[in-house]
């Protein structure tokens, strides 16, 4: 008869587990929770409404200039950088350049003998490890 009752308590014990187990899943999945989170894009562009001012130096044998940017339009995104930079002729090293967030900035070339009167200057917008395009104005002193 021992082995009678031991049958009915384990038939009785995962009857009550069976009907219990769901209840106790279901009351685990009741309560929600939700997250905020604000998501956007940013979209570099090539600087507009440049203000630039140039003042070219030295003479027939030589020329240099200074380069004054007094602020651009765009871009108006937090931690963005512009990246300034002036060239002599067409090399691809620029004499002078800075990086700022700031949107003026005083680059110079300074005279140098027998050297033309072509210069560049370019304005580059950069937000961490992105890059816009590229603000480029030729200056002939």
């Amino acid at each position: 008869m021992t082995d009678h009752v031991r049958r009915a308590v384990v038939v009785v014990l995962t009857a009550l587990a069976l009907l219990v187990a769901p209840q106790i899943a279901h009351a685990a999945f009741l309560g929600t929770a939700s997250q905020s989170m604000t998501v956007s894009t940013a979209t570099l562009t090539e600087p507009g409404n440049v203000g630039l001012t140039n003042q070219c130096s030295g003479n027939f044998l030589g020329r240099g200039v200074t380069v004054t940017v007094s602020g651009s339009s765009g871009n108006d995104f937090t931690g963005v950088e512009f990246a300034y930079a002036l060239y002599r002729g067409s090399s691809a090293t620029p004499v002078d350049s800075e990086t700022s967030t700031s949107r003026s900035a005083t680059l110079s070339v300074p005279a140098q003998l027998f050297a033309g009167g072509s210069f560049r200057v370019t304005i580059q917008p950069r937000l961490r490890s992105w890059t816009g395009p590229t603000f480029t104005r030729t200056i002939t002193c």
